[in-house]
């Protein structure tokens, strides 16, 4: 539990809905931010008391930082892009795997996709995590960094430029 009384789910899931659902033209400060949430609010799009345990500064950060500096100019932008892709078994489980036929379905939710000014692919993946060692993190999420690159780029035969983690929790962008 968090010491606001959410779980780390709750507080995690709170924080994309909000990163999802931020107008991006709109007004980014701390206080254009806060005006943001409390219209989702309004209109039931996340929970009162979620959304205040949310530190604002923490949101702020990220769009003053590099990363969020070239998502407000991007060309393209794909918010919380749900994916499939079967990937063969044996990549994952080659000791346990007697047929080479056997496949995994891999799903997942891309945080954040766009295209830059340049014509880059960038993928960010937002973490919530309190541990925001720069190693400790490229060693939990490279994987799954790259299995979500890996399957961007076999839908949409565009490669990913570059791979980063976005720590809310201190503002720390981690390429990967």
């Amino acid at each position: 539990m968090r010491e606001d009384k959410l779980t780390n789910v709750e507080y995690g899931t709170t924080v994309h809905a909000i990163l999802q659902k931020l107008d991006l033209k709109g007004d980014l400060s701390r206080d254009g931010i806060a005006d943001q949430i409390e219209k989702m609010i309004d209109r039931q799009l996340i929970l009162e008391d979620h959304a205040h345990a949310v530190k604002i500064e923490d949101v702020e950060k990220f769009f003053e930082s590099p990363i969020g500096l070239k998502l407000k100019n991007a060309r393209q932008i794909f918010r919380e892009l749900s994916f499939t892709k079967l990937l063969p078994a044996n990549r994952f489980f080659s000791d346990k795997v007697k047929n080479s036929t056997d496949q995994i379905l891999l799903q997942g939710i891309i945080d954040l996709l766009f295209e830059d000014e340049s014509g880059k692919w960038i993928l960010v993946d937002y973490k919530t995590d309190r541990d925001n060692d720069p190693d400790r993190a490229r060693e939990r999420y490279q994987l799954q960094l790259d299995l979500y690159s890996e399957a961007v780029e076999s839908i949409t035969h565009s490669k990913i430029a570059e791979k980063f983690l976005y720590m809310l929790h201190g503002g720390i962008t981690i390429s990967i």
